[in-house]
């Protein structure tokens, strides 16, 4: 089970931040979040749809078999989005562990097998999003 934990980051150095600005653990979630779809790839939407945040991680439990191939990639980055708005939002204020998961039966093959790697490729912006999630705390908490 693929498990990309955002602690790394909010347990040890931006733990700071995130006492001091109001609002920074959303901000940068919500940075990860649009980071991951916009890596993810589209092709009957399963996969990006799939995308949780939560805290734990969710099994695999969708399948993309019988389903309408070559799909809009900005319909379901969209509905992708809203659904990781709404967990974000209704994570505990006080949880600093966090982890995005996939619940389609082929994210291996995604992060994997292809050339996508949209976990991967959004650990690696880990430290230029928490530094633009912080900059966009300080300007909402002066």
């Amino acid at each position: 089970m693929l498990r990309l934990q955002v602690n790394r980051g909010l347990d040890g150095k931006f733990r700071k931040p995130i006492e001091l600005l109001e609002g920074f653990r959303d901000l940068y979630l919500h940075e990860m979040a649009a980071q991951l779809v916009l890596y993810s790839p589209v092709d009957t939407g399963t996969y990006i749809t799939g995308h949780h945040v939560g805290l734990d991680a969710v099994e695999p439990s969708r399948s993309s078999a019988g389903k309408e191939r070559n799909q809009d990639h900005a319909r379901f980055a969209q509905e992708a989005m809203d659904g990781l708005s709404r967990e974000i939002e209704q994570l505990p204020e006080d949880a600093l562990r966090v982890v995005f998961s996939n619940d389609a039966y082929h994210w291996e093959v995604v992060e994997f097998e292809l050339p996508h790697a949209p976990y991967r490729k959004t650990a690696n912006q880990h430290k230029r999003m928490a530094q633009k999630a912080e900059q966009t705390a300080r300007a909402r908490n002066r």
